[in-house]
């Protein structure tokens, strides 16, 4: 799991933070608080913050040597 900022400014995309910056929503509630402070609406900017999360699924190899799709 991660969370990302994205920031767009008048409608397109600015920047956004990379996967392995932000784990914690703690933590991605501070940078997003801080990120605010730098790019204001009253210039253009808007940002979002989107949790992402993943996930695995246990593949069964069963001593043959094709794998299952």
């Amino acid at each position: 799991m991660s969370y990302e900022i994205n920031i767009s400014k008048n409608g397109k995309h600015y920047f956004a933070t990379a996967e392995r910056s932000l784990t914690t929503l703690s933590e991605s509630t501070k940078l997003y608080n801080e990120l605010k402070e730098f790019y204001p609406e009253s210039q253009g900017f808007k940002l979002s913050l989107t949790k992402w999360e993943t996930k695995g699924k246990e593949i069964k190899i069963d001593g043959t040597a094709e794998l299952p799709n």
